[in-house]
């Protein structure tokens, strides 16, 4: 996926939460800033997203029944959900993250109470059965949610979709301060990590076939704060989320997503004309596939248990799995321009380099 005007995102949810004003802490007006610029930086062109499906939720009081709106938010997400948090991150009583609101109290006894806990961002994440699942966490100690009680997890997280995958973007170290810009000459301050963050999507970076993927976003974030000698942040990127692309140069022209012409006439042995999602003929082709395979009703479902079938057979039956595999790859081909296709896609091209 090369073009905003491709990037499909309506199974997909974006939750922004900041908080920069409050009762027991500092205030801190960068915050402000640097949310609303997330926000912007999401619904540009190089990212693509829909305002309708970036939620945001700006100096919440307490939690109340925020862990339970992001559960549901997160629920019917198929794509990429992502979260971030800008404000204050302070840990409780028992080194736990908590995420800073309004009313977050000093008291280290209450801090969980009357935060919201990142243990509640993890149990969204958890139950829902996104694709891709990226959080960012703009706050002091936010490497805490790196710790191994706070990762985001078990391989619950991964066995929907061998294409799954998990990234964490982390301000700050579990035990260190994540800095905003201040001082008389600074009009409009920002944090120093989201403002980087926006400046890197921007300024066009990309590789040669105009993508940012999120491991080179995260990379270059990180090299650019250690060289400005400000904290530099912490990241987990886990199976597939690596490969995601975040944002996207919005002149560059991709690889067409059609089969080539000439290909059509001999793809899977069938002659040109013939309908490959034709139920039939795949029943025919692969006759030891259960036959209730093939009568899913989403499409993009159907490519994703070839991909698994494909995984399962290539220690045992490596010409059936390269079959299926080559199916797939022509299948997923005819799936409409999505985030979901283009991680489909790049799991079949990687499954079919280990098969040969």
């Amino acid at each position: 996926m090369t073009d905003a005007a491709e990037r499909d995102f309506s199974r997909s949810a974006a939750v922004l939460v900041g908080t920069s004003e409050y009762e027991e802490f500092d205030d801190v007006p960068a915050v402000r800033n640097s949310l609303h610029l997330m926000r912007s930086v999401l619904l540009r062109d190089r990212c693509g997203w829909p305002a309708e499906r970036v939620a945001v939720f700006e100096n919440e009081h307490s939690p109340g029944n925020l862990p339970d709106r992001l559960v549901q938010l997160f629920a019917e997400v198929r794509d990429v959900a992502l979260f971030f948090f800008v404000g204050h991150g302070i840990p409780d009583l028992y080194d736990e993250l908590c995420l800073g609101l309004v009313g977050t109290t000093r008291v280290s006894e209450r801090r969980a109470t009357t935060s919201l806990p990142f243990s509640a961002v993890r149990n969204a994440f958890r139950i829902s059965r996104a694709r891709v699942k990226i959080i960012i966490l703009d706050c002091c100690f936010a490497g805490l949610a790196l710790e191994h009680r706070g990762r985001l997890g078990s391989e619950a997280m991964f066995e929907y979709t061998a294409a799954t995958g998990a990234a964490v973007l982390a301000a700050s170290s579990a035990y260190a301060t994540a800095w905003y810009e201040d001082g008389p000459g600074v009009a409009v301050p920002y944090t120093h990590f989201t403002r980087r963050l926006a400046d890197i999507v921007d300024s066009g970076t990309a590789d040669v076939e105009g993508r940012l993927t999120v491991a080179a976003l995260w990379h270059r974030v990180t090299d650019d704060l250690a060289v400005a000698g400000l904290p530099v942040p912490t990241y987990r990127i886990e199976d597939g989320a690596g490969r995601f692309v975040f944002a996207t140069r919005p002149t560059a022209v991709g690889p067409s997503r059609c089969v080539p012409q000439e290909d059509v006439a001999t793809a899977g042995g069938r002659p040109a004309g013939v309908d490959p999602w034709d139920v039939d003929a795949l029943i025919t082709e692969f006759p030891d596939v259960p036959v209730s395979v093939w009568g899913t009703a989403d499409r993009a479902e159907l490519v994703e248990i070839l991909i698994k079938l494909g995984a399962d057979l290539r220690h045992t039956d490596r010409d059936q799995s390269r079959r299926i595999l080559s199916r797939a790859s022509e299948l997923v081909q005819g799936l409409p321009a999505s985030l979901m296709a283009d991680l489909l896609a790049e799991e079949v091209r990687k499954l079919s380099r280990l098969v040969g």
